[in-house]
């Protein structure tokens, strides 16, 4: 009887831990799957309350000339909780740099007649939850092209010149490289759209060690 008793007593132990491992387990993926939405709620938060801040703040100006990241800082055009460095160089919620900069309208002669908004060091998760948002670039937010790059060192200073020289007769092929880790999506003049369909998205965000970046151009 107490042979018994001792083991039933072990089985429902065994079993009990089971029971708690499973629920600690699920847990911790909730939260982690809570956490990632709510970081990319806070990402897609900046990107489009910057972008409308600088529009206003532009409204009435014919471009951007000028525009940067170091000009802004002092145009109450950057939400208060998102601090420059002792460097003078503004980082996103995830840690890696936020860099604006004009874009030219060559098609139309303009010289800064856009402007860039750039997320840099992005880990491949936060790419593909950015890249595959259904972004508002209806005709009031102005959005018309999207970048994501995952080897930016190697394209970082090619700042989209200009949005026509990326952004028309794009070919599909481009999206499908995975040696390129390259993809773009463009409101009009492509044959994509937003957002950047998922199994393009995750071949252009095959990035390693956070080295991901994605460029929004707004008019």
């Amino acid at each position: 009887m107490k042979s018994n008793e001792s083991g039933w007593v072990l089985t429902e132990m065994i079993c009990t831990l089971i029971v708690v491992a499973i629920i600690t387990i699920g847990g911790f993926w909730g939260y982690v799957t809570a956490m990632q939405k709510y970081k990319t709620v806070k990402m897609t938060d900046l990107i489009t309350t910057v972008a409308s801040n600088i529009q206003t703040r532009y409204m009435g100006y014919s471009d951007y000339l000028g525009i940067s990241t170091d000009k802004i800082k002092n145009m109450e055009i950057i939400p208060s909780d998102l601090q420059y460095n002792k460097a003078q160089a503004l980082h996103h919620y995830m840690g890696g740099r936020f860099e604006i900069f004009p874009v030219d309208d060559v098609k139309n002669n303009v010289e800064a007649g856009y402007f860039a908004l750039r997320f840099e060091d992005l880990s491949s998760d936060m790419c593909f939850e950015l890249g595959t948002i259904k972004w508002d670039n209806n005709i009031s937010s102005g959005l018309i092209a999207m970048e994501i790059v995952a080897k930016p060192k190697d394209a970082i200073n090619k700042k989209m010149d200009n949005v026509e020289e990326y952004c028309t007769g794009i070919d599909a092929d481009l999206f499908a490289a995975p040696d390129k880790g390259y993809a773009i999506a463009c409101k009009n003049g492509s044959r994509q759209s937003f957002p950047i369909i998922p199994r393009y998205a995750w071949k252009a965000c095959n990035c390693t060690k956070n080295t991901c970046m994605i460029t929004w151009v707004y008019k």
